[in-house]
């Protein structure tokens, strides 16, 4: 059955709208429907591009694709990298007058001029325009009439965001839209979606995401379909994996809990100590007299908006950066694993499956079953019919999944992870928590991955921006509380 707005309205639950040709795939999709597909990052993207593919021209459809840093490709092909925002945005004349007035009108507010051309362009169609500029408001978007091609790659991500939401339509597909975006970006495109009325289905690996927004759950291999969000579909799922989940679900970890395992657990011996660090590039304060001592078993997230100096610290941390004033010292012993957003990936003359075969040996031999499940749950990640293949030959986001695994299960006793589970799929980011959360050296992680701290951290460092860093002990989910709390008062 191919899919059609007429079917959005009239579709009974048990009709099928969706039949994925390449991947055997049937389940429905009705009008208000906020589906999540779970499954590898090949199979996802896939059944999103079958939905595209399969579609009849009554229905109307906002596809998001997975949008990669490394591959220019993706961004020539949901841009015109030389128009400016606003046309990349609309069409229609008159919503882009109206976008550049009221953001002309944002810079002049006491411009009466302005304000009457606002007025007289203000309709019953410029609602969208409204929308947009909200949305840009809160993504931080500033000045619309850049060009795209002058950008960073984070806000060309939020142009393309804003572009699908924008857009009435009956089904609206987002792949992995989360990835790039800091946390307070990630809970405004919750509350956006939330509110939507047309059919939603998502493919990402974030899990508190998926918690927030979907009301069905659809696992690719084997068609199975659960009502519910994620964490209803782990409740009812047989999968052995999720047992330990379940259980992590049902305790928590409350933050009394935390504070006695940082005394038990943390060792007192030093491995890095900043003490009254600086850094900026130009105008822009990034670390502002910092002073922290980060020791052994130390597990520490990193927080804050996109440029308040998260990987900064990570830089300084590693001495890929000097810091403009104050002192770093490094302790004895020290091997660092940095994984960067930038880090090229894995770029070696070897096969996929020997690969594996070989890393699987030596961490046998080493007794290390928990680095042997991450090496199988990365290798599962890897798309069929890969084996054969030169990792010197994969894509760029392949090629960096299996430099992420070289690090973590290589000869280093402090990891500085920034961003390290965008573009994996769900199984592989728990196993990955369960890794990083054992590993026996520091661990410091910038992410927006809210489930993957919650998992694996047990202090916080804000970035409140202006190279302020303000520390909290606790996992992410027990920083938000306390900053509710605070907010109530």
């Amino acid at each position: 059955m191919t899919i059609s707005s007429q079917h959005m309205d009239k579709l009974e639950e048990e009709d099928v709208l969706y039949t994925g040709t390449q991947l055997d795939i049937k389940f429905s999709i009705v009008k208000g429907d906020k589906i999540g597909l779970i499954g590898d990052n090949q199979t996802r993207t896939q059944a999103l591009k079958d939905i595209v593919a399969e579609k009849d021209n009554e229905l109307t459809i906002q596809y998001l694709p997975t949008l990669s840093a490394f591959e220019e490709n993706d961004l020539e092909q949901a841009f015109n990298m030389n128009n400016a925002i606003i046309p990349n945005i609309f069409s229609d004349e008159t919503l882009r007058e109206y976008m550049l007035t009221a953001e002309l009108l944002a810079l002049s507010p006491d411009d009466k001029e302005l304000q009457e051309n606002l007025n007289r362009l203000s309709d019953d169609t410029t609602g969208l325009a409204q929308e947009a500029m909200e949305l840009f408001t809160k993504f931080r978007v500033t000045n619309l009439r850049r060009k795209i091609n002058e950008l960073s790659f984070v806000e060309k991500k939020k142009v393309a965001l804003v572009k699908v939401l924008v857009h009435p339509c009956d089904l609206l597909l987002l792949d992995e839209p989360t990835n790039f975006l800091d946390i307070d970006d990630i809970v405004v495109l919750e509350e956006n979606l939330v509110k939507k009325e047309c059919a939603i289905v998502l493919s990402t690996h974030d899990r508190y995401f998926l918690d927030n927004i979907v009301t069905k759950i659809v696992q690719l291999k084997g068609t199975v379909v659960c009502q519910g969000n994620y964490s209803k579909y782990v409740e009812t799922s047989n999968n052995p994996l999720f047992q330990q989940e379940c259980e992590w679900m049902n305790k928590g970890v409350p933050a009394s809990i935390i504070k006695a395992r940082i005394v038990s657990n943390v060792s007192k011996r030093k491995v890095i100590d900043l003490i009254g660090v600086s850094k900026a590039f130009g105008d822009v304060c990034a670390l502002k007299d910092f002073s922290y001592t980060f020791k052994q078993k130390e597990r520490i997230g990193l927080i804050g908006s996109t440029g308040t100096g998260k990987s900064t610290l990570l830089n300084v941390m590693s001495k890929a950066f000097s810091p403009d004033s104050g002192a770093i010292k490094i302790g004895d012993v020290i091997k660092i694993g940095y994984f960067t957003q930038s880090s090229p990936g894995l770029d070696i003359d070897t096969r996929v499956g020997g690969f594996f075969k070989v890393k699987d040996m030596v961490l046998k031999n080493k007794g290390a079953e928990l680095g042997r499940k991450l090496l199988a749950s990365f290798a599962s990640s890897i798309p069929e019919g890969m084996e054969d293949v030169c990792i010197n030959e994969l894509p760029t986001d392949e090629k960096r999944q299996l430099y992420l695994l070289s690090l973590l299960i290589g000869d280093v006793n402090i990891l500085l992870l920034d961003e390290p589970t965008n573009n994996l799929d769900m199984q592989t980011v728990q196993v990955l928590a369960e890794y990083v959360a054992n590993f026996e050296g520091l661990v410091v992680v910038a992410s927006n991955d809210r489930y993957f701290l919650d998992r694996v951290v047990d202090k916080i460092l804000v970035f409140e921006g202006e190279g302020v860093i303000t520390p909290f002990v606790g996992n992410y989910t027990d920083y938000k509380e306390r900053v509710l709390e605070s907010s109530t008062k």
